[in-house]
């Protein structure tokens, strides 16, 4: 086992006491033995970072004083680690025995996997029904004509159509192991996750990027975890009164401005407007509060031209293979 390569884990946790210990334990089950962890905590007030000190030694504990936000949490756990691979993982997440194993081995199959995503089923489900109808959560990101980010498979009962390895567009951030060189490959001004996303998007906004410069991500259906979702969409969670939302209607744009090609942006355009629009004055007339997120966007604009330019000079994948992964996909 010396050989094998060390996967440095980064939990983030924020008021996350109602399912840490389970996601803690479940690492600590892995049959992959090398590893090291990290747990961000940012300020939670819920007994979060005691039950970490407390019941899990091995973890080097970070205590912010207040939330720095997942973004740069994470990218903190990150360098103050080592291992050749990376997991952020979210502290809803409880994964099988053999999760790591699963996608380290997908991982050294290629040097080019910068990420690996695994299985990901309803938690909620686990406890409620059989195990031959679990319900889906994420078997990968995946980004439409529309550039509205999807998980593949979300909702679906697992019947094993997601059984293959096949490559996907990005990791869906609740569990992805990143390869630590594609990490600092992709990164800008120091960052891995864009800290001025906060939280939302960033998984999807870092495939984008990673993608554009040449690293690929695969899907390893072997990898099985469970997941207790809090959702991204910003209506239906808008009409739940979700906490956040504010930067994920911010972030979904300011991702386009970073990594969309122009040339694609404009042939789908009539198709974005006819989507955008209905949601805009959704937001405008029936969910104000979410246009502070509009605000942040454009308060963001200028630096997120200046990291655009950045990328799109670095870019090194065809327009044309691109292309392929918005039409691949219905709309």
């Amino acid at each position: 086992m010396a050989d094998r390569a060390l996967v440095s884990i980064v939990v983030i946790s924020w008021n996350s006491v109602a399912y840490l210990e389970r996601c803690l334990d479940a690492l600590r089950q892995q049959t992959y033995p090398h590893v090291e962890l990290v747990v961000v905590d940012n300020a939670s007030r819920d007994g979060s970072a005691e039950v970490v000190a407390e019941r899990f030694p091995e973890a080097r504990l970070v205590k912010n004083t207040a939330n720095q936000g997942f973004c740069r949490a994470f990218n903190q756990g990150v360098k103050l680690t080592s291992g050749k691979y990376v997991m952020a993982v979210n502290p809803d997440v409880f994964m099988t025995a053999t999760f790591l194993d699963e996608l380290v081995r997908v991982a050294e199959s290629d040097e080019l996997v910068g990420s690996v995503t695994g299985k990901l089923l309803k938690a909620e489900a686990q406890e409620t029904q059989s195990s031959d109808r679990m319900i889906l959560d994420s078997t990968g990101l995946f980004i439409d004509r529309r550039r509205r980010t999807y998980d593949r498979g979300q909702w679906e009962v697992d019947e094993g159509q997601y059984d293959s390895s096949t490559e996907v567009f990005s990791a869906c951030g609740a569990a992805p192991l990143y390869r630590r060189s594609m990490l600092e490959d992709v990164a800008l001004d120091g960052q891995y996750f864009d800290e001025d996303f906060f939280a939302y998007y960033e998984d999807a906004d870092l495939g984008w990027r990673a993608r554009l410069l040449g690293w690929k991500c695969r899907y390893a259906p072997r990898a099985v975890a469970y997941h207790v979702r809090a959702g991204r969409d910003t209506l239906s969670s808008a009409l739940r009164h979700r906490p956040g939302q504010i930067h994920a209607v911010k972030n979904r744009y300011l991702m386009l401005v970073k990594n969309d090609l122009a040339a694609h942006f404009l042939l789908d355009l009539p198709l974005i407007l006819i989507n955008e629009i209905p949601r805009l004055l959704y937001i405008l007339l029936l969910a104000p509060s979410l246009a502070k997120g509009l605000l942040g966007f454009f308060r963001l604009l200028r630096p997120m031209l200046r990291k655009r330019k950045v990328i799109q000079e670095r870019k090194v994948i065809p327009s044309s293979r691109m292309r392929e992964w918005l039409t691949q996909s219905a709309c």
